[in-house]
């Protein structure tokens, strides 16, 4: 009994947001057949006369009211489930991931960032792949933003640099060029051992500051 209540929690953790919303909606038109609205009562009355408009925002309001109410008490108690109740699943084991292409061998231009597992669940993929930027998505920019010490060159930047300046590296026609601006200079040291792997290192001129 334990594990299916354990599953049904799962579950209700999981959909939580669409069963809230589905049961606020039924909740709401019940509501709304059985609690009227007072038109009856003379301030009501007075005020549908006086102030039609302040009048029709109120039962508006006391309409909506009727289905968000139910909503936040239904979140409330699906909150409680998952604090109390909702355990995480065995943790899954990661499938392998295709070959990595290498830049002097791509037919087409794109760029690896990572690996792309589940886009909606944060748990891996039995036929993961690489998630990439293809050609047309690279004419817009990358940015890497991140504090110092975060990792932004060797996470990024240098495996980027890899890719491009690996990328038809041996023809003269399609092989990549590019600006480099940096302060510090190693950053271009590094660009400068990049292309030399490639057999470009002829193709690297510096300007000072």
């Amino acid at each position: 009994m334990v594990p299916r209540l354990k599953t049904l929690c799962r579950i209700l953790v999981q959909h939580r947001f669409l069963l809230s919303a589905g049961l606020s909606a039924a909740a709401g038109l019940i509501l709304r057949s059985v609690v009227l609205i007072p038109v009856a009562d003379p301030l009501f009355r007075y005020a549908a006369l006086q102030r039609p408009s302040i009048n029709d925002a109120f039962v508006w309001s006391f309409v909506i009211f009727l289905f968000t109410t139910p909503f936040l008490m239904l979140s409330v108690c699906f909150s409680l489930v998952y604090i109390h109740f909702y355990e995480e699943e065995t943790a899954q084991t990661s499938g392998n991931l295709p070959e990595f292409p290498e830049p002097r061998d791509r037919q087409d231009l794109f760029l690896i960032l990572g690996e792309l597992h589940h886009q909606l669940e944060a748990t891996p993929a039995s036929h993961p792949q690489w998630l990439s930027i293809p050609e047309k998505g690279l004419y817009t920019g990358v940015a890497a933003l991140g504090a110092i010490g975060s990792g932004k060159t060797r996470g990024l930047i240098l495996p980027a640099m890899h890719q491009l300046f690996g990328y038809k590296a041996d023809d003269p026609q399609k092989k990549l060029s590019g600006i480099v601006l940096e302060v510090k200079g190693d950053l271009c040291r590094q660009v400068a051992r990049i292309l030399k792997g490639y057999g470009r290192e002829r193709e690297l001129h510096r300007r000072p500051a």
